[in-house]
């Protein structure tokens, strides 16, 4: 049997599955880290789910940064709107950052 994070590598739509039932916050937040990387449409809602949703603020920096991975503009219409949500400030600011520089696309 494979880890959560070889899962999230192999099968993105699977790995969503894995990230919302895991319980070690560690390889939670691995696990939806790496699902940015997927570059997978279908696992955006999952995405936006856990940036929006989790009461976990790791397990939201870790959606913030799989969906900077992302270069669907559907990625950064979400961290758009989770930097208008009311979400505290400093999860804002990051999400701001990553949809100004994110790593999973070209810089302008």
């Amino acid at each position: 049997m494979c880890s959560p994070v070889t899962a999230a590598k192999r099968r993105p739509q699977q790995s969503s599955g894995i990230a919302q039932s895991e319980p070690d916050l560690k390889l939670k937040t691995r696990a939806i880290s790496l699902l940015g990387a997927s570059n997978d449409d279908s696992v955006l809602p999952a995405l936006r789910d856990f940036a929006l949703n989790s009461p976990q603020e790791e397990v939201v920096q870790a959606a913030l940064y799989a969906l900077s991975q992302h270069t669907s503009p559907q990625a950064l219409n979400i961290l758009a709107d989770f930097a208008l949500s009311t979400k505290p400030i400093s999860l804002r600011k990051t999400a701001i950052s990553q949809y100004l520089q994110p790593a999973g696309r070209a810089r302008r």
